[in-house]
């Protein structure tokens, strides 16, 4: 009667822990609002005009990148895209037009739904952010 009381306590613990590990990890990945991230040291912020964007018409993908909530110049970075059908992701290397604002200027041919990955670098610090992007 003890081994079957003390092994219930154990499985119910152990799914209280995964429960926890959970909600932790959830509460992780959408700390960004609408772009999931991922950051050691900065932090990203994805914009694209026209809203929403409209195929045969050049976008503009604009990422701001900061750190302390400051601009962060001289990063590196790139931003992968992939349509939702598709399963080759073009990366794209953004270019810096002030200081801690990055552009990507992208015609897209094909309507629907583009995953888009977001990858910034500097010297110490990295940060990856996710965002899906409708084009009509």
């Amino acid at each position: 009667m003890i081994r079957k009381g003390l092994g219930s306590r154990i499985a119910h613990v152990c799914r209280l822990i995964l429960l926890i590990t959970v909600c932790v990890s959830v509460s992780a990945c959408t700390a960004g609002g609408d772009a999931a991230e991922e950051h050691t040291g900065l932090s990203l912020r994805v914009e694209s005009t026209p809203h929403p964007a409209k195929t045969h018409q050049k976008a503009e993908l604009v990422v701001y990148v900061t750190a302390k909530d400051r601009p962060v110049d001289e990063a590196k970075v790139e931003i992968g895209i992939q349509h939702e059908e598709g399963d080759h992701t073009e990366r794209v290397e953004a270019k810096s037009v002030a200081k801690g604002k990055y552009l990507v200027k992208k015609t897209f041919h094909q309507p629907g739904v583009y995953h888009l990955t977001i990858y910034a670098e500097k010297p110490g610090l990295s940060a990856i952010a996710t965002k899906n992007l409708i084009v009509e």
